[in-house]
């Protein structure tokens, strides 16, 4: 496929252990009156943990090491997936690595902020603050810090949902409709930040026409996930 050809010219760096295994669930299918239903297990893409971030990663740190950054900025609440696997990626790559949390106080790190923590992640908090207009402007003022100082920082937005990153649910799309018998199905993701949501929906688009993509928004209305996904 011609379109195929040029989404693999696009750069990345191998972070993500895939393909990953698509299981059938066949007791849960019945239960709930299926024919059939699977998993698509990006929770075994490996880097420290696993995750469906990976894949977004993978597109994002090619851009991060080739124009030459030296500092990664993210943000998250405090026990983001994203940022714990961004925390890993750049210290894999031997990055510097910023992380802005937002969420309730706590006594102890545990979770994802332990790991985070043990990454050496520097990290900045906003107590009982996880709105992402708040994370957002302190991710910048942070970048304006480091810039001042020398620094060549990069910043990837909340939930790693850059038009790059979204390219590696373009991917997924691809890896997944080599691993089904026909694309007469029903696709159901998690939509945070909308990145692997956009991706799906165009991967489906090239890989899989006859496939049809439903997003769970597990944060948002459905007005704000509809002005996110066309941005």
């Amino acid at each position: 496929m011609k379109l195929n050809h040029s989404l693999n010219k696009i750069k990345t760096i191998k972070l993500a252990s895939i393909p990953t295994p698509l299981d059938e669930a066949k007791r849960l299918a019945d239960k709930i009156g299926l024919s059939k239903l699977f998993i698509k297990r990006d929770d075994l893409t490996g880097l420290a943990g696993g995750g469906n971030k990976a894949r977004k990663l993978e597109y994002d740190f090619a851009e991060i090491i080739n124009g030459g950054y030296d500092v990664v900025i993210t943000a998250g609440g405090i026990q983001s997936n994203h940022a714990r696997m961004t925390a890993a990626a750049a210290r894999k790559l031997g990055l510097d690595i910023k992380l802005v949390l937002g969420g309730p106080d706590f006594e102890i790190a545990k979770g994802n902020l332990l790991l985070d923590v043990m990454f050496n992640a520097e990290i900045r908090y906003l107590v009982d603050d996880d709105a992402n207009v708040s994370l957002e402007n302190e991710m910048q003022k942070w970048s304006d810090e480091l810039l001042q100082k020398g620094r060549k920082p990069f910043v990837i937005p909340i939930g790693g949902s850059t038009g790059l990153g979204a390219l590696g649910y373009v991917k997924a799309m691809e890896e997944l409709s080599a691993q089904l018998e026909n694309d007469n199905v029903q696709i159901i993701v998690g939509v945070g930040s909308c990145g692997t949501l956009a991706g799906t929906i165009l991967g489906s688009k090239i890989f899989m026409p006859n496939a049809r993509v439903i997003g769970i928004s597990v944060s948002r209305t459905l007005k704000q996930l509809k002005k996110e996904l066309l941005n």
